[in-house]
Parts: structure tokens; sequence; C-alpha cells
């Protein structure tokens, strides 16, 4: 949809809704500018094969919103490099969906992505990653926003980062899961003054030098914010917490760090890092 564009598709009947694009920046849906939206209700399935080929994009004030009857009703799938599941981008920009099932098979295809000051909401949601890059919930820019609630998110590859929150930016989890396998695939992160809000949830991490929670960024920057409430970090292949580098400010609040590489807590890295950090009350163990 596009220049005021409105399109409605119904997929509740029998048969679903199903998408296809082949080719690349073949993307599935598109909204863009304030004035274009689209609504999707019922079974719905979209698959894009091509470089670059998202397989939901919003734009410019463009609003996407999907809504599922089902806990896979909706199905979202691409294999291209760098195509990613859910995007918006741009002040305005929206994509809401529930009862879906994404997934991304290649490199720097991540799950779903909001920039620049848009917004992107998963309800009962799983979005898996398979490529090197690809990472599951990402959110950049001022103002960007990206919550993920009832929802699992995984990623297989190396550096494929569960859930991070860039400068400016705001990821919430609420009785999610988020689940990394790869070498150097931190399960929660936040750079140079992103926030990341975790309630009820569980933050794993099993690849090597992999941390539950991982903060970094520059000399002198802006304080990250990471909240950890009723919450669990499992770090198999790193410690549990992990600064490296920059200022953070991290509250841990009624949660537990015990399933570690021996160090609940590791500070350092290139950069002067400044932490401050609240535990009340809650376990950590390791040194």
């Amino acid at each position: 949809a596009r220049s005021g564009g409105r399109i409605s598709l119904d997929g509740s009947g029998a048969t679903p809704v199903s998408i296809t694009t082949q080719g690349a920046f073949s993307e599935g849906i598109v909204a863009v500018d304030s004035t274009s939206t689209v609504q999707a209700t019922g079974g719905l399935s979209i698959n894009t094969s091509g470089f670059w080929a998202h397989g939901v994009s919003a734009g410019s004030g463009g609003q996407v919103t999907i809504t599922g009857s089902g806990p896979t009703a909706t199905q979202v799938a691409t294999t291209g490099d760098g195509a990613i599941g859910l995007t918006a981008a741009g002040a305005g920009s929206a994509v809401t969906a529930s009862e879906l099932a994404l997934r991304t098979a290649s490199a720097n295809a991540h799950g779903a992505f909001a920039q620049s000051g848009a917004s992107i909401s998963i309800g009962n949601g799983e979005v898996s990653t398979a490529g090197d890059a690809a990472h599951g919930i990402y959110a950049e820019g001022t103002g960007s926003s990206l919550a993920a609630t009832t929802s699992s998110i995984s990623t297989r590859g190396a550096g494929s980062l569960g859930a991070i929150a860039e400068p400016g930016a705001t990821v919430t989890l609420s009785k999610a899961t988020v689940d990394t396998s790869g070498a150097a695939a931190h399960a929660g992160v936040v750079r140079n003054g992103g926030t990341l809000s975790v309630a009820d949830s569980t933050l794993a991490a099993t690849g090597a030098n992999a941390a539950a929670l991982y903060s970094t960024g520059a000399a002198g920057g802006a304080t990250s914010v990471p909240t950890l409430s009723n919450s669990t970090l499992t770090s198999t292949g790193g410690p549990s917490i992990q600064v490296d580098g920059g200022a953070a400010d991290i509250t841990f609040t009624n949660s537990k760090g015990v399933q570690n590489n021996g160090l609940w807590l590791q500070v350092g890295g290139a950069a002067p890092a400044n932490l401050n950090i609240t535990v009340d009350p809650s376990t950590l163990a390791g040194a």
C-alpha cells in the first residue's frame, strides 16, 4: 500500500491468504507513508526468497496490522540474505502482529527490526533466525521500540543476538523466552544508551563467549539501562552479565543468574566501563 492506499486481507475462511515473492527486494507486504495501511486477519502465509526481500515492511509512517486466529495462523518465512521478517522504519511507522510464526534462514536476516523512530509489537509469537549476524528482535534509533509479549525468540548463527536495544531505542520483553546458541550470540544486549526491559522472562545463551545479558558502549557515551524483574539468566559459555566498556545502570529484581561459566559478572573491554548495579532481592552465583 502506497500513497494513501488501504489493503485488507481476510484469511479466516477455509483457505488462508498466501503471498509468495521471488527476487531481490521483493517484499511480501508493504505499507509506505502515513496514510497507507495494511490489515490482515485470520490465516496468512508470507514467503520470500530474494536478497533483502523482507516479509513485512512499514515505512514513512505506514501501518501494518496482522491478527491471527491461532498460534501459527500467521506464518512469515524468508530465505534471502538480509531478508528481515518484520521491519519498520521512520517515525510513526508500525507493525503489530499477533499469533505469529516467523522464520528467517540467511545471514543478516533479523527476525524483527524497528529503526528511526518506528515501532513493532509481537504478541503470542515465535521468532527464529538461522543465519549468522541475524538478530532475533532489534531496535535502533531514537524513539524506536520493539515489544514481544508471551513470545519465544531463538537464534542459531554466530553473532546472532537475541534481543538488542541500540542507542535511543527500547526493547521490552514480557513473559518471553530468548534462546541463542551461536558463538558470541548474547541473549540480551544494550549498546550506548539503549534500554532493555525484561519481565517474567528468560534470557538464555549456550554458545561460546555468549553472555545472558551484555552491555557495551564507548567511553563517555550514554548510559545503557537494562532492567530485569522476575526473570532468569542462563549462559553456559559465558558470564551471566558482561559489561564490555561504556556505562550501564542495571536493575535486577526478584531474578536469578546461577547457571553460567563460573562468572556472574564480567567487567572490562577496550573502552573503560562504568557500572552501577542494583540487586534486590535476587540470586546470583559465580565469581
